[in-house]
């Protein structure tokens, strides 16, 4: 309460709403590292290179995932702890599971992120490994960095979100931080910023406009 992180604040209700994007966005992450080591060894006929913790940091970031996906977060919010210690003592894993994991441990304990929350961000996280699978496959790297793979989970994300009655800002807000990985690529230039801006406002109408439709039609 005296964070004002509760249930009944603001900032409380959007952490309840960013966690399970977070939550699946770090998770992309995590999949995408443990694809890459494996096919690299896979490759390379040797284990030899593999950093154990920082695979140790990925299972545990998946294990966090999985409980989610089962409904239970308060061994979800042990992991996503576990995984953020051992990030900041020095494993090696990507600096985007800091903040993401962090979303998720300081979200409130009382409450549950809603079901359609929870299914979009199980949908988001396997949307955003694909590109990576392909990439740690084939040993085309350039894959992944594509625009349309970063920004296009993000967008559908937003438009179907939009579309759902009962809709707030802070959903879309929750989208676009746990899209931010990807998003930011995009964006390291003036024009990938129009690029994404323009994206992300045309997904937002998209959703809109479904939804007005969907009101009407009941």
């Amino acid at each position: 309460m005296r964070t004002h992180t509760g249930s009944s604040h603001r900032a409380g209700r959007f952490l309840v709403a960013a966690a399970p994007y977070a939550l699946a966005a770090a998770g992309s992450i995590a999949a995408a590292g443990l694809t890459t080591a494996v096919a690299d060894a896979v490759r390379g006929g040797s284990t030899a290179g593999t950093d154990l913790l920082g695979a140790a940091v990925y299972v545990t970031v998946l294990a966090a995932g999985a409980m989610a996906c089962l409904g239970r977060w308060s061994m979800s919010r042990v992991l996503g702890a576990l995984s953020l210690v051992a990030l900041l003592a020095g494993a090696q894993g990507s600096a985007w599971l800091i903040p993401l994991l962090a979303l998720v441990v300081v979200m409130p304990a009382a409450v549950v992120p809603g079901r359609v929350d929870r299914r979009l961000a199980s949908a988001y996280a396997v949307i955003t490994w694909l590109p990576s699978l392909y990439a740690a496959l084939s040993g085309d790297g350039d894959f992944f960095r594509g625009m349309i793979q970063q920004l296009g989970p993000v967008m559908l994300l937003i438009a179907i979100r939009t579309a759902v009655p009962g809709v707030r800002p802070r959903h879309i807000l929750a989208i676009l931080v746990a899209g931010a990985p990807w998003a930011t690529t995009a964006a390291g230039s003036p024009i990938g910023a129009a690029i994404v801006i323009t994206a992300l406002a045309i997904a937002w109408g998209a959703g809109r406009l479904s939804r007005r439709r969907l009101q009407v039609t009941t």
